[in-house]
């Protein structure tokens, strides 16, 4: 699946590009798919496949994996389940980008309201809820002030190390 997003995002084909699958392939994916928690994964109204952040370009792009009702997910298919620090400032970022513009989609857009990783080879899901991150006027100043770093080229090309609920913490 790797090897086709070069393809779906910049209608890159080459013909070295090798399509094989190898049967450990096959097998990896229907671990995958033994683990997953379907009954998590059930939207009521939304459900997004790699819907692209309209203000993705103040960071040179970003889509995020799957939007599910009023959750933004992210999946890793790491054999580390750990969510590292930079798992969860990739999540801040892409609500930060939701808030300055919404998604790349026709029709109503959905309410973020948590934010989740999924770690699919152990089939763990993590949800934030946003109001337990900061609240609202925390996260209107943070959109802000990412918007005002990122226009002046600060971010481009760099690891965000926090991107600033509280600004004076790390």
């Amino acid at each position: 699946m790797a090897k086709l997003d070069p393809v779906y995002r910049g209608a890159l084909i080459s013909e070295s590009l090798d399509f094989q699958v190898s049967p450990g392939d096959i097998t990896d994916l229907r671990n995958l798919l033994n683990v997953l928690p379907t009954d998590r994964f059930k939207p009521k109204r939304h459900c997004l496949l790699n819907p692209k952040l309209r203000m993705a370009h103040l960071v040179g792009g970003a889509d995020v994996d799957l939007v599910l009702d009023n959750l933004i997910l992210d999946a890793k298919t790491t054999k580390d389940p750990k969510c590292w620090r930079d798992y969860f400032n990739q999540m801040i970022g892409y609500y930060l980008l939701y808030l300055l513009g919404g998604f790349s989609v026709p029709g109503r857009q959905p309410r973020i309201d948590s934010l989740g990783i999924y770690f699919a080879r152990q089939g763990q899901l993590q949800v934030w809820s946003i109001r337990d991150i900061a609240d609202t006027e925390a996260f209107e100043r943070s959109a802000a002030w990412f918007k005002r770093r990122a226009q002046s080229g600060f971010l481009a090309g760099r690891d965000v190390p926090v991107l600033g609920l509280d600004h004076q913490a790390e």
